[in-house]
């Protein structure tokens, strides 16, 4: 047999090893990504429709059943976070999820207005790069911790972002939070939040198809 036949057979056999041993790597990779569902019960998965506990909660302790009607996402140049926000008892509850490095969970006990911490519209803003700032409310010493610029996707659609500001301070060695935002229309939203650990969460379902 001609020897340049024989280079050819072995030049095509060796093309179909190949070829199989690549595809045969490709399918196994795209099984390992799919491995990775959204479904997965992790707190950061969780979707409109679903519903978790959230255990000894909030200086009475509580025990709360939640149901989540929005996810709202929140990014500040690339970084992004999530609020959940759930009813209870016929009441809301918001659970923020922000994943940098660890998992960091904060609730929002209550909402209030600017006017009820003591503070003007004038007076937040002067605070902006003022690090030794601190706020007096409820019996507890908040302490600046942040501020930043971000936009606020409500529901995760991102054709129409909301932009923000926000003042973060902290108290009680960073287990209550106070959030002081001010919106593109001028609005400013007050919320008081404590935190939580992941292990306090008991997640039935991440949607409503569970």
């Amino acid at each position: 047999m001609d020897y340049s036949i024989l280079l050819l057979i072995g030049a095509i056999i060796v093309g179909a090893i190949i070829w199989n041993a690549n595809r045969n790597k490709q399918s196994s990779g795209q099984k390992q990504v799919s491995s990775t569902s959204s479904n997965e019960p992790k707190i950061q998965n969780m979707q409109p429709g679903g519903v978790f506990s959230l255990r000894s909660f909030g200086d009475d302790m509580e025990d709360l059943d939640v149901s989540v009607i929005g996810r709202h996402i929140y990014d500040e140049d690339g970084f992004e976070w999530i609020e959940l926000e759930g009813e209870t008892g016929g009441e809301k509850i918001w659970l923020t999820v922000e994943d940098d490095d660890e998992l960091e969970l904060s609730v929002t006990l209550r909402k209030v207005r600017l006017e009820e911490i003591g503070l003007t519209k004038e007076q937040m803003l002067a605070l902006t790069d003022n690090d030794e700032s601190k706020i007096e409310f409820n019996g507890r010493t908040y302490h600046f911790d942040d501020r930043g610029d971000a936009t606020y996707y409500a529901n995760g659609d991102t054709g129409g972002g909301e932009k923000l500001t926000y003042w973060a301070f902290e108290a009680d060695l960073g287990t209550r939070y106070l959030t002081v935002e001010r919106w593109g229309d001028g609005t400013f939203e007050c919320h008081i939040s404590q935190a939580v650990k992941e292990s306090q969460i008991t997640i039935y379902s991440t949607t409503g198809n569970a």
